[in-house]
């Protein structure tokens, strides 16, 4: 996924996490992807300081349950690049309240 080519003007950020998880939803019905689960790679370039925004507590804690503890996946891979040194700051923030498995993958 690639956060830079999102405009949060156009396109709200509940359209946004929809579509994702439609997206994740379909994943999970393909037998394989059940076996060998998924591999996430979001890609920060050309991200601003309109997107840092909607990184909220709220928000980052309502990604973090869905994604660990609600939806049924097995995450093979979780891979961030191009984050900014703002970007790098929140996601060292946010490590304390990610699951074990999470700093396994």
């Amino acid at each position: 996924m690639e956060f830079g080519k999102w405009d949060p003007e156009e396109i709200s950020l509940e359209t946004v996490q929809q579509i994702v998880f439609m997206g994740i939803q379909q994943q999970l019905r393909h037998p394989l992807t059940q076996i060998s689960g998924i591999h996430i790679i979001h890609d920060f370039t050309n991200t601003r300081f309109v997107h840092l925004k909607h990184c909220t507590l709220r928000n980052m804690f309502l990604l973090n349950h869905i994604s660990f503890e609600v939806l049924p996946i097995k995450f093979a891979g979780f891979h961030l690049v191009n984050g900014s040194y703002l970007f790098n700051l929140l996601l060292t923030l946010s490590k304390p309240f990610l699951p074990e498995y999470f700093n396994k993958i």
